[in-house]
């Protein structure tokens, strides 16, 4: 015994000795800050790799370039990209919890003395056996056994679910980020291309204001006009260069956050392709705001968004449910041990065993409850969503025909103002004033090339609005390779498409991701509350990715009360599946009768709406719609080269005539007149609005 107590403390003291400097250890733990050199070193590599591994920039920048360069290389894009990658391997993961446990375990001991034990009657209190052992000294044992809960395999089937759902949200928020980052570029570039354009000859035409300024005070002096007028004429000048230097800042950042985009370095300089002074083609997208609406409800990543996210919650749901069971587990093994005392020294061995958490039947309603609410939460959400969809859908609408209006009559101006030029240049006036009223002309012309870019620029970037608010995605599905050529080609071939009235959506399930999840569900399965009532069905198909080719009817035109409704046509590729009409909800609401500037000597035939390009100047509609005054904005306005008027004349009520309900078989088709369609709205404010801009009878 006292050999066995030596043992003991020898032992004791050994188990100290080595847990002293453990615990001495983890105390010893302090915070290791990075000195300043080390972070200087840190910026240095940090900052090359912002830049590294990119294509270096060849020649002018075209704009499919730009966007190539900008889906490849923007770090918001690869931030996007890695999420989604972490999402996949995360579902990766929670598929394997579906599996059962499979456990390997083995042992080896080791005892100094005998495990040996003698026994004691309970009745008697007499030892009744001699001590004896059943074990050996030394001992080794292997165990395989495999563990399977069927609650857990439930609870684990729905998680993995939910998963599959996590990945095809982060799927959708990249195809958000590059419908945004493309826009974004549309946008940078065109004004780009203004401020390269117009940069050289700003700085020309701040001389020839300070030179008429000077010019003006010589006047003023010679009292060759009254001071009224000289002053008067002074300060418009001043205001021009005013308006002309916040103009030249702003032209100067365009380039900076085109680089930005492309993720260049901001000081580094790039040119962009220049296109012809005159070759301004304009979009022509004559979708109706219903066929845009229900494209959106269709197709926008942040719908689809909700739509997983209403899974999530539904599986949410069944998972509390699912607790409120017992737990049934089934196990088997197979062992092993090495003590000869046995007779059997391997066996295998199975079972069942239940286990049920009684507490759960008291807090599992109110985690019931918690999950019912938190669905209820997402649905609202994803209607607030689709009413924000529908809404920028009919938004991009409007702001792309004012952008439309704004930019013929800008190029307008450059036209009228050119002849003005020619007209003083060729009659060689040279008044009391000298060349006064030539330099106004001059500046006047460019000023309106000004106006004129900057309205493309602005017409552009609502073209691309539309397209952002439907949804449409700048590459297909597949590609055959990340270079910069091949993403270039495929957003050309794809905005091609686009403009020919043919929409190929990208939002089939990305590969790997979601694999046994049901199709994608209809962004338009709940009610939506329209503007008006769909006076045509829509063909759109099951499964988004399928080639779309949207038309609109024949009877955009005003149709007689009681007469039928047209609707209109789509068609799918050969390849796709048979669709099913997907028809917006009906909805009653009063239309809005938004007065029309109508030109007789134009006729033109009803056309069917697509998307395409037409020159400049070619595309001045039959009718325009009149749109609500704006606030004043940092528009340049322009130097008069004679006396102003006094005021504008406002055309008579026989010029403004609103269209009239036509039957379009009954009419010529050299007297029919083409309608733009027009945007409702349910706000009696703007009812008000419009209806306050009727013409008096």
């Amino acid at each position: 015994m006292s050999s066995l107590s030596t043992w003991s403390r020898v032992g004791g003291r050994l188990a100290a000795a080595a847990v002293v400097p453990l615990v001495l250890a983890s105390c010893a733990i302090q915070p290791d800050p990075y000195t300043t050199k080390e972070l200087q070193q840190k910026a240095v590599e940090q900052y090359k790799t912002l830049y590294s591994k990119q294509e270096p920039i060849k020649g002018p920048v075209g704009l499919y370039e730009a966007m190539a360069r900008a889906v490849r290389y923007n770090l918001d894009q690869r931030v996007k990209v890695m999420e989604e990658a972490f999402s996949q391997r995360q579902l990766d993961v929670a598929r394997f919890d579906l599996l059962p446990q499979i456990n390997a375990g083995g042992a080896a001991s080791h005892r100094n003395n005998v495990n040996a034990s003698s026994s004691r009657s309970v009745i008697t209190g007499q030892e009744s056996l001699e001590p004896s052992t059943s074990q050996d000294q030394n001992s080794y044992t292997a165990d395989l056994n495999v563990v399977w809960n069927v609650l857990d395999f439930g609870i684990g089937y729905f998680a993995a679910n939910q998963q599959a759902d996590r990945a095809l949200v982060a799927y959708e928020q990249r195809r958000r980020i590059i419908q945004q980052i493309v826009q974004d570029v549309r946008s940078a570039y065109w004004r780009a291309v203004a401020g390269q354009r117009l940069l050289d000859q700003v700085d020309p035409l701040l001389r020839k204001v300070a030179a008429a300024r000077a010019d003006s005070r010589r006047i003023e002096q010679l009292r060759l006009r009254s001071p009224l007028e000289a002053l008067t004429y002074q300060r418009t000048l001043l205001d021009t260069q005013r308006q002309l230097n916040d103009l030249r800042r702003e032209l100067l950042l365009a380039k900076a956050q085109l680089a930005t985009l492309m993720n260049l370095p901001p000081d580094q300089d790039f040119q962009v392709v220049m296109p012809d002074d005159s070759d301004f083609p304009v979009p022509k997208i004559e979708l109706s705001p219903d066929q845009l609406e229900m494209l959106a409800l269709t197709y926008r990543p942040e719908l689809h968004e909700d739509i997983y996210q209403s899974r999530i919650s539904r599986d949410e749901t069944r998972k509390a449910m699912l607790r409120l069971l017992p737990g049934i587990e089934f196990n088997t093994s197979l062992n092993y041990d090495s003590n000869s005392f046995l007779v059997n020294q391997s066996w295998y061995e199975y079972g069942a065993r239940i286990s049920w958490n009684l507490l759960n039947l008291i807090n599992g309603p109110a985690r019931i409850e918690l999950a019912e609410t938190q669905e209820d939460l997402v649905k609202a959400k994803r209607r607030a969503t689709a009413a924000a969809v529908v809404t920028q859908a009919h938004v991009s609408w409007i702001s792309f025909h004012e952008a439309r209006d704004d930019f013929s009559n800008a190029a307008d101006l450059v036209k009228i103002d050119g002849r003005i030029l020619d007209q003083f240049k060729a009659g060689g006036r040279a008044d009391r004033f000298g060349q006064l009223p030539i330099i106004q002309s001059e500046l006047n012309l460019l000023l309106s090339q000004l106006r004129r870019d900057l309205a493309y620029a602005r017409l552009q970037s609502a073209s691309g609005q539309i397209l952002l608010s439907i949804g449409a995605d700048p590459l297909p599905d597949q590609i055959a390779d990340g270079s910069l050529d091949t993403l270039a080609a495929a957003i050309r071939d794809t905005e091609h498409r686009w403009e020919k009235g043919d929409f190929v959506m990208a939002a089939e399930l990305p590969p790997g991701a979601g694999d046994g999840q049901a199709a994608m569900p209809e962004a338009a399965a709940e009610p939506v509350v329209g503007p008006v009532p769909v006076a045509e069905a829509v063909e759109m198909p099951r499964r988004p990715g399928e080639r779309v080719e949207v038309q609109a009817a024949a009877a955009d035109l005003p149709r007689q009360a009681g007469e039928g409704t047209a609707s209109s046509s789509s068609t799918t590729s050969a390849s796709a599946p048979a669709a099913q009409p997907l028809v917006k909800p009906s909805v009653t609401k009063p239309a809005l009768n938004k007065p029309e500037i109508t030109h007789p000597a134009t006729p033109a035939a009803p056309s069917m709406p697509k998307l395409g390009l037409a020159p400049a100047g070619s595309a001045r509609q039959a009718t325009t719609m009149m749109q609500p005054p704006s606030a004043p904005s940092q528009a340049i306005a322009p130097i008069a080269p004679g006396p102003q008027p006094s005021a504008i004349t406002a055309p008579s009520p026989a010029e403004i005539a609103e269209p009239q309900p036509v039957a379009a078989q009954d009419t010529p088709a050299d007297q029919q007149q083409k309608v733009v369609p027009q945007p409702t709205s349910s706000g009696s404010l703007m009812q008000r609005f419009f209806s306050s801009l009727k013409p008096a009878s």
